[in-house]
């Protein structure tokens, strides 16, 4: 799977009650009384069952919904094998497995070799160091897929705009892994408090745009010749979707 992502902005912040973006400076969210704790959200799938939900792993059929609750700062669905957290310094070799078997895909990741081990280390800690999110798919201990969430650009005006990438192995596709990722990703942006969000898709990568479609990402427009690989120019499309209706930024 493939969508654009970015590569700069700054660190992220909730402010308390109001919209934050990517330009501002801290990164806890505030709790009921209003005060900032040093923690997020957790997000774990709950399966209705009876009038009643549960939380047992070993019973989680189809995900109905998220339901928020405060933990340490980490993304988490649950779906029977299938879990999404936030990603650790260590699931980086594996991280760089599934991007560099994308590089020899046509119609993904639009780079001319793979990518190092250094490279890949230095990309999430710089995501790190920015509180910029990226989660992992984890399957029977294996991490089967990965995606984060960057700033669009550097500019403060574009602070509410966030940009998505996603990459599932190839084994693994077809199984929702991609649509648990980009869901877990939407809520994460939600929490942050962004407006709006970017998937930048090759124009023959279908899977990856109906996913995106299927989340509710809408088609912006087509970009012709605007990327190239293997000697080919690439049209790219642009999906949006809109996190919620403000009709201003606001502070």
């Amino acid at each position: 799977m493939f969508a654009g992502a970015a590569f700069g902005g700054q660190r992220n912040q909730l402010i308390h009650g109001k919209t934050a973006g990517f330009q501002h400076a801290e990164h806890f969210l505030p709790d009921r009384t209003g005060h900032a704790r040093n923690g997020d959200v957790q997000f774990t799938l709950f399966h209705r069952r009876g009038g009643e939900h549960t939380r047992n792993r070993s019973t989680v059929k189809s995900p109905k919904r998220l339901v928020g609750h405060r933990s340490l700062w980490l993304v988490q669905t649950v779906s029977e094998t299938v879990t999404i957290r936030a990603a650790r310094r260590e699931d980086v070799p594996a991280i760089l497995v599934i991007y560099n078997a994308t590089v020899k895909e046509p119609a993904a990741a639009y780079e001319d070799s793979p990518n190092t081990l250094r490279q890949r280390e230095e990309w999430f800690d710089y995501y790190q160091q920015r509180n910029f999110p990226i989660l992992v798919a984890e399957r029977a201990g294996l991490v089967v897929g990965w995606a984060s969430l960057g700033p669009h650009q550097e500019r403060s005006g574009f602070r509410f705009t966030g940009s998505v990438a996603l990459y599932v192995d190839a084994m693994y596709r077809r199984q929702g892994i991609g649509g648990l990722l980009l869901k877990a990703l939407l809520e994460t942006a939600r929490e942050r408090r962004l407006h709006c969000l970017l998937a930048v898709i090759d124009s023959k990568n279908e899977p990856s745009l109906q996913l995106h479609q299927r989340q509710g990402f809408r088609e912006a427009g087509t970009f012709r010749e605007a990327g190239c690989k293997f000697g080919q120019w690439r049209d790219v499309v642009y999906l949006q979707y809109l996190l919620d209706d403000r009709s201003s930024p606001g502070h």
